[in-house]
């Protein structure tokens, strides 16, 4: 237990400290002297010894381990860091509850990170509703659209405050005939490095009007998953004037 780099730790009933190994010090500031004994409360605020307390009563209710949950401790030094524990039930040789016990990690610069993360996405997001272009993100794996900004939502008809438009197989979006050219397109737009060139395709609205479109696609990533930025512009009446000009010849 002295080897691993997570913390270890054994609890009575009640909650206090009974055994632990040195990376469980290091991770909550205190020597063992001072752990000893120690209940969460007192390296912890309310709201988060109440999810330890919760956590507790219903690994000892169930009898199952419970992992991953997410606490935030407040080190001897007052700096607040946060940490993943899993929690197990520890019986005596009779099989009588006595105790809890579990591994802690210290998760603090990963927790930082996905928060420094969420910020610049917002901060993309907002650049995004800012372009003249209808702007789409597409899942990968699923296809679904996950982001569409204000021109986008106006364009094929959603509501752009209700974001209605989410969770909608970007096929659904596009004329039978011209499916095959959006798939093929989304492919190159994931594995093809080299910039193509704009596509154009007929789109279908949530009413189930019809408009023309040039689309070009950009890999991106979007809340953890691989996706497909893409970038559409309306070209109905650029695509009617050419068949009206064609038409008078």
């Amino acid at each position: 237990l002295e080897d691993i780099e997570d913390g270890y730790y054994e609890v009575d009933i009640p909650g206090n400290f009974i055994f632990f190994n040195d990376a469980m010090c290091g991770i909550i500031g205190y020597s063992k002297d001072e752990m000893m004994g120690m209940n969460n409360r007192q390296y912890m605020d309310k709201e988060n010894a109440k999810k330890v307390y919760q956590a507790f009563n219903r690994v000892y209710t169930t009898g199952k381990h419970t992992e991953e949950s997410n606490w935030e401790i407040i080190r001897k030094d007052g700096t607040k860091r946060f940490i993943e524990a899993s929690v197990s039930l520890k019986r005596n040789s009779e099989g009588e509850p006595i105790g809890f016990r579990g591994i802690i990690r210290d998760i603090t610069d990963r927790k930082r990170m996905e928060e420094a993360l969420q910020q610049r996405e917002q901060d993309y997001l907002a650049l995004l509703e800012t372009t003249f272009e209808g702007i789409v993100v597409v899942d990968a794996e699923t296809l679904k659209v996950v982001y569409g900004n204000r021109r986008a939502s106006k364009m094929f008809g959603f509501d752009p405050i209700l974001k209605d438009g989410v969770g909608i197989n970007i096929l659904d979006f596009v004329h039978p005939e011209d499916k095959e050219v959006v798939i093929k397109g989304f492919i190159e737009d994931l594995y093809q490095e080299e910039r193509r060139q704009r596509y154009e395709v007929r789109a279908k609205t949530k009413d189930g009007g019809e408009l023309w479109i040039t689309a070009f696609g950009t890999r991106t990533e979007f809340q953890g998953r691989l996706a497909v930025l893409l970038s559409t512009i309306d070209v109905t009446e650029r695509k009617k004037a050419e068949e009206a000009l064609r038409a008078s010849e």
